[in-house]
């Protein structure tokens, strides 16, 4: 910012795939989108609404949580599906809908796999599942 005072930047968030028919069907301006999908960009706006993409990361799965997070200091790669178990736990995670092809879907397929693990698991944890 010190190059460019007076430069704005606008920030909107959405899923990929949201992000995309803003710009391709609702004619929203936009100059650069960020994706964790680079599958969206390359095949749906490139090249009537964008000529060139970087892929700069690639996919993983996380679970993000704050330092004042319920069980911060005791969530761990081994009993990550305890803790969302519990029912004074409340988590979110992308909506496949909006978000189909990496984010939403991704996120959802982690979830089947891990209920394999635990079938009551759905039960216990949807009712308290906010989809962004």
């Amino acid at each position: 910012m010190k190059k460019n005072p007076g430069t704005k930047i606008y920030l909107e968030s959405a899923g990929s795939l949201v992000c995309a028919r803003k710009v391709t069907e609702l004619k929203k301006p936009c100059d650069i989108i960020a994706s964790s999908d680079y599958f969206v960009i390359n095949e749906l706006l490139i090249p009537d609404y964008a000529s060139w993409s970087i892929r700069f990361a690639t996919n993983e799965i996380v679970i993000a949580y704050l330092e004042k997070s319920k069980y911060s200091e005791e969530i761990n790669s081994d009993n990550w599906m305890d803790i969302l178990q519990r029912k004074d736990v409340i988590y979110s995670r992308s909506d496949p809908d909006s978000d189909p092809v990496v984010t939403g879907l991704f996120s959802h397929l982690c979830w089947q796999k891990s209920i394999a693990k635990s079938p009551d698991y759905l039960k216990r944890c949807h009712p308290k599942t906010r989809i962004i």
